[in-house]
């Protein structure tokens, strides 16, 4: 749907999404003073369940309410072969390093469960140290192909007003 354009009203649910998991968190790690029990890691993953429920449901329901959002027109889906190749030769090699990147991770918690709770800990820090010094790279990098279409779009439609 990014990509359609439509970006406000689901980064408004992914934010409301992410407030409700930064309140619920430290509820359900430590207690609420004996209204709800202290859950520890558990009530960390507990309050992310929670709040993606969450954001699946709002999402549910504005598309729900809002029904010409994103309509499928199943007559027009024909498979474009040359297209699909081409997605591929761009594709595969992308996966293939996501997937590489997964076996490396696997191999290194492998490697670490050998280790104790404190340098698991550690190298987890050091992961989201890095992490975060990727995020602005990759905000800008998701965000740019749907600036990119629809700046490629606007120009298609104004090229066909002024030919008309």
């Amino acid at each position: 749907m990014r990509g359609a354009g439509l970006v406000k009203p689901l980064m408004g649910i992914q934010m409301l999404a992410l407030i409700l998991n930064a309140v619920l968190s430290p509820l359900l790690i430590t207690g609420a003073g004996g209204i709800l029990p202290e859950m520890g890691v558990s009530g960390a993953a507990c309050a992310s369940s929670i709040s993606a429920i969450f954001a699946l449901v709002l999402v549910i329901k504005y598309l729900y309410n809002n029904p010409n959002t994103l309509t499928l027109h199943f007559a027009k889906m024909t498979p474009n072969w040359e297209i699909f190749k081409g997605i591929l030769k761009v594709g595969v090699p992308a996966g293939s390093e996501f997937m590489l990147t997964f076996f490396y991770m696997a191999l290194i918690y492998w490697a670490l469960s050998r280790f104790g709770p404190a340098e698991q800990a550690g190298f987890g820090l050091g992961t989201r140290i890095m992490q975060s010094l990727f995020l602005p790279v990759m905000a800008i990098a998701f965000a740019a192909p749907a600036i990119a279409g629809q700046n490629y779009s606007d120009r298609q439609s104004e090229a066909g007003v002024r030919n008309v």
